[in-house]
C-alpha cells in the first residue's frame, strides 16, 4: 500500500516538487486515523467511511463508547485497532496495526 504525505493539511513535495510517498506502514496509520476521524457518512464517496459519533449522544461511559465506535470504524481494516487513552475536544487513542501501536490526537472537524 502506497499514499502521499500530507503535511500542514496539504500533500507534501520535495525540493522537485514531487509528492512524498508514505511507505506502506505510514499508509496503513493515517487511514486508520481518518476512518476514527471521519463522521461517519459525511464523505460523499463512502458514506461507511467513519465513526458514529452521534451514538455517543447520552454514553453513560464516553470512554468506553468512543472506543467502540473507533473500533467499529475500523472493523474492515486487517489487524487494525484502537486504545482510548482520554476523551474530550481532543481525544488521545493508542492505534495498533500489525502489533506496532502509535500515539494520535483525534479532533473532530
Amino acid at each position: 500500500m502506497i499514499d502521499v504525505k500530507m503535511q500542514n493539511g496539504e500533500l507534501a513535495l520535495d525540493t522537485a516538487g514531487r509528492f512524498i510517498d508514505l511507505g506502506d506502514r505510514d499508509a496503513r496509520f493515517r487511514r486508520a486515523l481518518i476512518a476514527v476521524t471521519a463522521k461517519k457518512g459525511a464523505f460523499v464517496y463512502n458514506r461507511a467511511l467513519g465513526a458514529d459519533y452521534d451514538a455517543l449522544t447520552g454514553a453513560a461511559d464516553v470512554r468506553r463508547k468512543t472506543e467502540q465506535i473507533f473500533n467499529e470504524a475500523l472493523a474492515d481494516y486487517d489487524d487494525t485497532a484502537v486504545t482510548v487513552t482520554q476523551t474530550g475536544e481532543h481525544t488521545l487513542v493508542s492505534i495498533r496495526v500489525n502489533g506496532e501501536a502509535r500515539s494520535e490526537e483525534v479532533v473532530r472537524f
